[in-house]
C-alpha cells in the first residue's frame, strides 16, 4: 500500500499537467479558428481577411467590394460580433435580389486533417430565419477557388430572426451552429465554384470522401426570403472530438507512468 501511495503522489504533478492541458486545449486548441476581426472604423471587403466572396449562379466576385446599401455584397463588419471581443463578423447582404446565394471561402486556409466526429462550429445571426448556411470544404487543392474539389454539406443550419444588436447580445450557445464532420457520402454534395463563371450545388456523393484532409473551408449561404436581409457569421472553428483528445492525453499519461516504472 505504501508503494502504491508513494507512486500515486509522485504522479500527481503529471496528472495535474494533463488535466490542465485538457482544459487549455478545450478552450484554445481548435485545429482552425477564424474570428473575423475588424477593429477599424468601417466595414471591410472580404479580402481584408484573406477571404473570397461570390454571389449568384454566375459567381460574381465580391472579394474586393465592401458594398453599399441596395446591392448584394459581403463585408467584414467593424461592429462587435458574437462573442463580441475582438470586434468583427462577416456578413452577406442580399440588398437587391430575393433568394440570393453566396459562397465565402478562406483563401489563407492551411490543410487540416480531421477525424470523423470532429466539430465545425460557428455563431450565426440572420435577419430572417429562412436564411440558411452550409459548410464548404475543399479536398486536393491549395485553398484557392480554382483548385481541388469542393463539397457542400447536406446539413443546413439557420438561426432565429436576429438584428445586429440581438446577435451581439445573445449568449454564445444560443447562436452557435455545429456540423459534425463525417466522410460519409450522405453528408456531402458536389459543389461547383468557378469565380466569375459559375456556382452550383450538385448531386449527393456516390462514394465517401476520398480524404480526411481538407485544404479549404467556407460557407454557402442561401437567403430564401425577400431582398434586404443580412446573414451574419462569426467565430468559425474546427474542434477535435473530445474522446480523441482524451485518448491522446491518456496515452501520454500511460507513457509517463511506464517511464517512471522503468527508472524505479
Amino acid at each position: 500500500m505504501k508503494t502504491i501511495r508513494a507512486c500515486s503522489i509522485a504522479l500527481l504533478p503529471c496528472l495535474a499537467f494533463f488535466v490542465l492541458a485538457f482544459g487549455a486545449f478545450s478552450v484554445q486548441g481548435a485545429l482552425y479558428s477564424e474570428t473575423f476581426d475588424n477593429t477599424t472604423a468601417s466595414n471591410k471587403a472580404a479580402g481584408y481577411l484573406g477571404w473570397s466572396a461570390f454571389v449568384g449562379s454566375s459567381a460574381t466576385d465580391l472579394t474586393s467590394i465592401a458594398g453599399v446599401a441596395g446591392t448584394d455584397y459581403v463585408a467584414v463588419a467593424s461592429a462587435a460580433g458574437n462573442p463580441g471581443t475582438p470586434n468583427g463578423f462577416i456578413f452577406a447582404n442580399n440588398g437587391a435580389t430575393a433568394n440570393q446565394t453566396f459562397a465565402l471561402v478562406d483563401t489563407t486556409f492551411s490543410a487540416v486533417t480531421l477525424a470523423n466526429g470532429d466539430s465545425i462550429t460557428w455563431t450565426m445571426g440572420n435577419n430572417a430565419n429562412t436564411a440558411t448556411a452550409q459548410i464548404l470544404i475543399q479536398i486536393g487543392g491549395n485553398g484557392s477557388v480554382g483548385s481541388g474539389s469542393w463539397y457542400v454539406s447536406t446539413a443546413t443550419k439557420t438561426s432565429s430572426s436576429l438584428t445586429t444588436s440581438t446577435f451581439q447580445s445573445a449568449s454564445e450557445s444560443a447562436v452557435t451552429a455545429t456540423l459534425t464532420f463525417s466522410t460519409s457520402m450522405s453528408a456531402w454534395k458536389e459543389f461547383t465554384l468557378v469565380g466569375g463563371n459559375s456556382m452550383a450545388v450538385g448531386n449527393t456523393l456516390t462514394a465517401d470522401l476520398s480524404s480526411t484532409t481538407i485544404t479549404g473551408i467556407g460557407f454557402y449561404l442561401v437567403d430564401l426570403a425577400g431582398a434586404g436581409n443580412s446573414m451574419r457569421l462569426d467565430t468559425l472553428q474546427i474542434v477535435p472530438e473530445p474522446g480523441s483528445l482524451a485518448l491522446a492525453l491518456a496515452g501520454g499519461l500511460v507513457s509517463v507512468m511506464y517511464a517512471r516504472r522503468r527508472r524505479s
